[in-house]
């Protein structure tokens, strides 16, 4: 993922968060309301402290999402730690100890 910069979220009443970028644009694109392309490379110069800023919609947040329970941590756990042993007599055996 690319870096784009500090992103802004907007909490709407009775709406989805949306999370914006900020974008610099000429005096001329602000009067006429054309920001042209917006790309990648405007969004991660970002805007400058003095000049027209416009925010640009990046992302919709969502109410809730269901992760699938993909892999289990206790269970991985369990068979590290039943390896342990195994593990320690394999890294000595390497080793020359007196």
């Amino acid at each position: 993922m690319q870096e784009i910069g500090p992103l802004q979220i907007v909490r709407r009443a009775g709406g989805k968060p949306l999370l914006f970028g900020k974008m610099g644009v000429s005096r001329n694109q602000a009067e006429s309301g054309d920001y042209g392309t917006v790309t990648l490379a405007k969004l991660r110069k970002g805007a400058a402290k003095t000049g027209i800023i416009r925010a640009v919609p990046l992302f919709v947040g969502v109410d809730s999402v269901k992760l699938r329970d993909r892999f289990s941590i206790n269970e991985i756990v369990d068979r590290a730690t039943d390896r342990m042993g195994e593990v320690f007599v394999q890294k000595l055996d390497r080793k020359d100890v007196d």
